[in-house]
């Protein structure tokens, strides 16, 4: 776990669930990371889908993962954001509303993806939106 998982955030909400085997729920913990890592960068309250949308909009966003100036930055730019919304679709919703049983390995990989998630997100250059 240590050596897979590096993002201090992440590490402290998930560690003790994980050593624990409560692997189901250090995955939900670990979603709910990302939603506060991107709440803590966007200074929004917005949850799940919405606050992903919001924050990684290709064409407005409040967090931009690149420079904006091509098509494959809006293309990675987007990627970022539907990959968000996935991992709160697919990974913490499920957890949220019934019992899953993760496998230790299955569990890993997840947080792996959380840990490249939160580290593109805090990396991600903040932006601030016109006034209409």
């Amino acid at each position: 776990f240590d050596r897979r998982v590096v993002d201090p955030d992440l590490r402290a909400a998930t560690r003790s669930r994980v050593v624990s085997t409560h692997y189901a729920d250090a995955v939900e913990a670990g979603v709910k990371a990302l939603n506060e890592s991107v709440r803590a960068r966007t200074g929004r309250s917005e949850d799940g889908d919405a606050l992903m949308t919001l924050a990684f909009s290709p064409k407005a966003p409040l967090l931009r993962v690149n420079a904006g100036r091509s098509k494959g930055d809006e293309s990675e730019q987007r990627g970022h954001m539907h990959l968000c919304q996935g991992v709160v679709g697919a990974w913490r919703n499920p957890r949220a509303h019934s019992l899953v049983d993760d496998s230790p390995a299955r569990t890993l990989m997840m947080l792996e993806t959380l840990d490249a998630l939160i580290a593109t997100t805090k990396a991600a250059t903040r932006t601030r939106r016109r006034k209409k």
